[in-house]
C-alpha cells in the first residue's frame, strides 16, 4: 500500500521505505529483549 503511495513521490518513497524497514527492526530488537 505505502510503496504505491510513495512510487509517484520518488526519493521520498525510497525514503519511506528505509524509515519503514528500520522500524521493523528496532521493533524486533525491543520485541526479543
Amino acid at each position: 500500500m505505502f510503496i504505491r503511495l510513495f512510487d509517484k513521490s520518488g526519493r521520498t518513497g525510497k525514503i519511506a521505505i528505509l524509515a519503514s524497514t528500520i522500524l521493523l527492526l528496532i521493533g524486533g530488537l525491543t520485541a526479543l529483549f
